[in-house]
Formats: structure tokens, C-alpha cells, sequence
């Protein structure tokens, strides 16, 4: 497996003396490998608030994809709300720009659905005209919900 940091940062103290080499030559040469590590996928966090009525709130949008491109987005969703409704989801679908179109690449995989009540539900979806993906999330009709997203966006591009 290659190591997304590899650069090795010494166990023992380093000295107000040392603090410049240290710096040079382990810390910058690992915050660079971090910060590139964490670069491989643009991860975000969201949340929103359903109105109680069964409908679709977005609890994610991307920002416009850019042309010649493909992304593939994975998120995990969880909702709650005052009495016991209670879901959580991971989806994956992958999405594709060409010229001035946005359309999804075949259909969205669930990889996990949990729902105290069948109502419930989590979905990826574009919008073309703004060239965005989007997730949303619906209640059960009765009672508003709570939902919280991380997403994950990898991207590959012309």
C-alpha cells in the first residue's frame, strides 16, 4: 500500500535550537504530503431542515461542474426528527459534463438505507440548468427532521 504521508516526523522533543532544520526538513515536507492527501477528494459537510410535509429539501449542492468532466460523489446522509423517525443512507453516483451538459452516469447506488418509516428518503439528482449535482432529503410527512450530509466529490477532467 503507498503511504498517503510518508514522510517520517522524529518521536523526541525538538529544541528551540532545532526548530528551524525541523521545520524545514520533516514538518514542511509532511504538510505538503498532507494537504495533498487531503486534496484527493473535496470533502463537506452540510445540514438542513425538512418542513414536516414529506417533500424534498436539499441538504447538498455542488458547485458547477466544470466542462469535460466526470465526478463521482459519495454521501453519506443521516436525519432525525422530535419523536422517533430516524434514517440514515450512503449513496455513490457518478456524473458527467460534456460541453454544456450535465447528466448522471447510469443510476445512483444505494449502499446503505435505514429508515424508521418507509417514507423517508435520501436521493442524488442534477440540475442542468445551474450545472450542479444535488442531494435531498425528504421526511415522513409528519414531523420536520434534522439532516446531516458529508459528501465526497472526486473528480476527473480534460
Amino acid at each position: 500500500m503507498k503511504l498517503s504521508a510518508d514522510q517520517a516526523v522524529r518521536q523526541s522533543p525538538v529544541s528551540s535550537e532545532t526548530i528551524p532544520r525541523w521545520a524545514n526538513e520533516e514538518l514542511l515536507p509532511l504538510l505538503r504530503q498532507l494537504r495533498t492527501a487531503v486534496n484527493a477528494c473535496a470533502i463537506e459537510r452540510s445540514l438542513a431542515t425538512s418542513d414536516g410535509a414529506g417533500a424534498y429539501v436539499r441538504v447538498w449542492t455542488s458547485p458547477a461542474m466544470p466542462t469535460d468532466a466526470t465526478w463521482h460523489i459519495e454521501a453519506l446522509v443521516a436525519g432525525v426528527d422530535a419523536a422517533a423517525g430516524r434514517a440514515g443512507y450512503a449513496l455513490a453516483a457518478t456524473f458527467a459534463s460534456v460541453a454544456s451538459a450535465v447528466a448522471q452516469v447510469g443510476g445512483t447506488t444505494t449502499i446503505a438505507s435505514h429508515e424508521s418509516d418507509a417514507a423517508i428518503d435520501a436521493r442524488l439528482g442534477v440540475d442542468v440548468g445551474a450545472r450542479t449535482v444535488y442531494l435531498e432529503a425528504r421526511d415522513a410527512g409528519a414531523l420536520a427532521m434534522i439532516w446531516s450530509a458529508v459528501t465526497q466529490t472526486h473528480e476527473a477532467r480534460l
